[in-house]
C-alpha cells in the first residue's frame, strides 16, 4: 500500500540503457580562475584542452554519451563546496539496423607486402588523436577497454602518415 495513493511510483523504462555495477566517476575541480580539472575514474580527461566553467555541461554530457552509461559526477568548488549528481546519456531512439545481410562464407582477411615469416598483428582502430607539439599523444579510453585489453593496445601512426597494406576480405 502506498502512503499517497494519488501519486503512484512509476519507473521510466529505458531498455537500451545498461547501468554498470559501479558507475564511472567524473571528478571536476574548479580553480579560482574558473578553470576545470576534469578526471574520469581518477585519470586526467582531455588534458590537451583548457576547460572553463561554461564547458562543464557539454563535457559531462559527452562523457556519458561516449561511455553509453550513466556517470557519477562530483564537482568540487574552491570554497570547499561539493556537488554530486548522476548524469545519464541522452535518450535517443535506437537506430534501426538495416536488414541483416545474408551470412557469407568469408571469414578471413588476406593482406600482402609483409616480410616472409614476420609476426603480424590484426588491429581494430578505436580512436584517432593528434599528437601535440612535442609529438606526445594522450588517448582517453573507457576504463573497461583498458582493463580487458590494456596490455594489447598500441598507438601507431595514422594511415595518412604510413600507407596501409592493401588487403581483401
Amino acid at each position: 500500500m502506498s502512503i499517497n495513493a494519488a501519486l503512484s511510483y512509476r519507473r521510466v523504462e529505458r531498455p537500451s540503457l545498461q547501468v554498470p555495477p559501479v558507475l564511472p566517476q567524473v571528478t571536476v575541480s574548479v580553480d579560482e580562475a574558473g578553470h576545470l580539472d576534469v578526471r574520469l575514474d581518477a585519470e586526467p580527461y582531455a588534458t590537451d584542452k583548457t576547460w572553463e566553467r561554461s564547458d562543464l555541461q557539454p563535457i559531462i554530457t559527452s562523457i556519458a554519451a561516449d561511455l553509453a552509461s550513466p556517470v557519477r559526477v562530483e564537482v568540487r568548488e574552491t570554497d570547499g563546496a561539493v556537488f554530486t549528481d548522476i548524469v545519464t546519456p541522452d535518450d535517443q531512439p535506437p537506430i534501426e539496423d538495416p536488414a541483416p545481410e545474408p551470412p557469407t562464407a568469408v571469414d578471413t582477411l588476406t593482406a600482402t607486402g609483409f616480410t616472409p615469416h614476420a609476426p603480424v598483428a590484426v588491429v581494430v582502430i578505436v580512436a584517432h588523436q593528434t599528437a601535440d607539439a612535442d609529438g606526445t599523444v594522450t588517448v582517453h579510453l573507457p576504463p573497461s577497454l583498458l582493463a580487458t585489453h590494456g596490455s594489447k593496445l598500441l598507438i601507431v601512426p595514422a594511415p595518412a602518415v604510413s600507407p596501409p597494406v592493401e588487403g581483401a576480405a
